[in-house]
């Protein structure tokens, strides 16, 4: 929110307010209460606090505490609630520390925009070591005001490297492999150089993992002008000879049970990235971090996308967000041609076994066998149950930042079935998507036709229909 549009009321000292009981102020004579009725002036010797941000309160007070030092947030909500609070009314050198429970929102300025209005915020945490926040990189970067940051990572933050040359120091929380996702060597020698203390906890390991990186990127032995689609293969084609599904975990998934939680953190113990270095088999955190860990070593734009049973990747190859599920590539086999069949009702449907492995195609480096390959690069805007009938990749969270533009090829493919509906004989077009062998696009030709003529489609995605026209959020 703008300041500018800010409507605060100035209050007599005399007036009372409600203060919600989720609230914990200490004042400057030691005293320390929860919530109750004050005075404006009683607030104004309120030197810290906490306050759980809940849906269904007001936090407006907090405009109101002009002596405050010390401010700790624990974010309860789903929807932003602060929008309203003036950054500029708090004391220069204020320490402020944001958390969460449920980990299901971002660090963006929607939700904490004020803290842009702050002077000077001598100490900010973002994040804890049980909860890390989904990271607004371009909102954290425009935080120039902040000398000493407190940031806690983990595989869903996407946070992207920045200048940090203005802070006094910085200190990461987070399990090695984690770190090692979204810092590397040089990133971090950088800091360092420059004078700004990095606090880590397990640093050396941080720099050894990032060192086995390294030395992934060189056996790979890209030319210095690959392409995007050439590192993603690249990056894809050892991902896949790397690991190895765990057939325990895959057993219990695929029997309908809930894998225990237990389990799950065997694979995970030290960061999303572990199992995928340390152990023989690994699950879908593992091969998903892995991946976008070696797209940012390559600079490839990526982005650790997850739901509630699943994990996978939306990566920028040339000008467009894809997803790609290293996950589902690794399959014992795979269906990579087409060929015409007739039915009696006169819809032609395209399928054609050719069963070879993920890691077969990407070796064979043929285009027109990769490029129809099931979960090697997916629309995240038209993606249907034919290509996800378990509902995987309804994704829990699209990152801030993140575009969604429907591809080229889906603009052709409906002007192509329109042109086609001319014919006295309905024909079905199938998908170069192939899942199984089979992929059949529904018939709805009017509607195709309106979204045409308008410069609009709707596109299906997280259960919602959303009609964009450039791109989708």
């Amino acid at each position: 929110v703008d300041p500018s549009t800010y409507t605060i009321v100035e209050h007599d000292k005399s007036d009372v307010v409600s203060i919600p009981s989720n609230f914990y102020p200490t004042f400057d004579d030691a005293r320390q209460v929860q919530g109750g009725n004050y005075t404006y002036e009683d607030l104004e010797h309120v030197v810290s606090a906490t306050v759980l941000i809940h849906d269904d309160m007001n936090y407006e007070f907090l405009n109101y505490m002009p002596n405050i030092r010390n401010l700790s947030i624990t974010d309860q909500s789903n929807m932003p609630k602060l929008q309203n609070i003036d950054g500029s009314r708090f004391p220069t050198g204020i320490t402020i520390t944001i958390s969460q429970l449920f980990g299901n929102s971002s660090f963006c300025e929607e939700r904490y925009g004020f803290l842009k209005d702050i002077s000077q915020i001598e100490n900010l945490t973002v994040g804890s070591s049980s909860t890390a926040f989904r990271i607004d990189s371009s909102f954290l970067q425009s935080l120039k005001n902040v000398k000493n940051l407190k940031l806690a990572l983990d595989a869903t933050s996407n946070f992207k490297y920045q200048d940090f040359s203005y802070l006094s120091s910085l200190e990461l929380i987070g399990k090695p492999y984690d770190i090692a996702m979204h810092f590397s060597n040089a990133e971090l020698d950088e800091l360092i150089n420059r004078g700004i203390p990095v606090i880590c906890q397990d640093i050396d390991k941080v720099k050894n993992i990032n060192q086995q990186i390294t030395e992934i990127i060189q056996t790979m032995n890209l030319s210095s002008n690959a392409t995007d689609q050439e590192k993603l293969n690249a990056i894809l084609e050892y991902v896949l000879q790397r690991c190895q599904y765990d057939e325990n975990v895959f057993s219990i998934s695929h029997s309908g049970q809930e894998v225990p939680e237990e389990l799950k953190k065997v694979f995970y113990r030290d960061g999303e990235m572990t199992a995928a270095f340390e152990d023989s088999t690994q699950i879908c955190g593992n091969y998903a971090a892995l991946t976008a860990t070696l797209c940012r070593e390559l600079g490839l734009d990526v982005y650790f996308m997850d739901s509630s049973n699943h994990a996978w990747d939306a990566i920028k190859v040339g000008d467009y967000f894809y997803y790609v599920d290293p996950t589902w590539l690794d399959g014992s086999q795979v269906t990579l041609s087409k060929t015409t069949y007739q039915s009696e009702d006169g819809m032609t449907m395209s399928f054609e076994f050719v069963p070879m492995t993920a890691e077969e195609v990407l070796k064979s480096d043929d285009p027109s066998r990769i490029e129809k390959f099931p979960w090697y690069m997916e629309d995240p805007t038209n993606f249907n149950q034919y290509e996800d009938s378990m509902g995987s990749h309804q994704a829990e969270f699209i990152p801030t930042g993140l575009e969604l533009v429907p591809v080229d090829s889906h603009q052709a493919e409906l002007e192509d079935i329109l042109s086609e509906q001319t014919e006295t004989t309905q024909t079905v077009e199938n998908s170069e998507k192939i899942n199984e062998g089979i992929m059949v696009v529904e018939d709805d030709t009017s509607e195709r036709e309106s979204e045409l003529s308008s410069g609009k489609f709707n596109v299906h995605i997280n259960g919602k229909t959303i009609v964009i026209g450039s791109a989708a959020f």
